[in-house]
């Protein structure tokens, strides 16, 4: 409560008396206002406040791979949107590889790309791809990106990893960012990405 700096002498409490009735009928606002803030809490807010710009989708089998690097999209079935209005704040879909579906050394994130469309369909509606689940009426979320990247060096996952999918910041384009900028500095330093993330 910060009485440090009041003195305590015999008879005079009046100040403290004062400071409590302040103390007591502040707003949350203000007593925030009066509060000293950590260094790094106006970055916190931002990123944290930023959205969930990059969907990061599992793998449900080895051939998915091959074939959303063949087609262009990425599918994931709607039920797995807690938040549907999610959907339009997309900006990158991020590919995850489990370790027990592709072993340690390919597990992780090496492709992604920028969403170009994305659109709800019925699961036979995208016949690029049969359902091996037989999802035939099941609602998707169908995102189509401008072009898959690979990265050299995937994103390694730490902790349990990627189940469906995970809604993430841009944090994750900082680590994609940094990956591209140390690669094209390497190679030669006028060369740009493809892509501003």
């Amino acid at each position: 409560m910060n009485v440090g700096a009041f003195p305590f002498l015999p008879n005079s409490t009046s100040l403290l008396e004062a400071f409590q009735d302040e103390i007591i009928l502040d707003s949350p606002e203000k007593a925030y206002e009066r509060s000293t803030r950590p260094r790094g809490t106006q970055k916190y807010y931002t990123d944290k406040l930023a959205g969930r710009a990059v969907l990061v989708g599992a793998l449900s089998h080895e051939d998915q791979f091959r074939d959303l690097k063949r087609y262009g999209f990425y599918h994931v079935p709607l039920q797995h949107f807690t938040n549907h209005g999610t959907l339009s704040q997309l900006e990158y879909v991020a590919i995850y590889q489990s370790i027990k579906r592709f072993g340690r050394d390919q597990a992780g994130i090496t492709l992604y790309g920028r969403v170009k469309t994305w659109e709800v369909l019925p699961r036979h509606e995208i016949t690029e791809i049969l359902s091996r689940r037989g999802a035939t009426n099941e609602l998707y979320v169908k995102l189509t990106v401008e072009e898959w990247v690979e990265r050299e060096k995937q994103i390694v996952p730490g902790g349990h990893g990627v189940k469906n999918i995970l809604l993430t910041s841009k944090m994750l384009n900082k680590a994609i960012r940094y990956d591209r900028k140390w690669r094209n500095s390497k190679r030669e330093y006028s060369l740009k990405p493809k892509h501003n993330l």
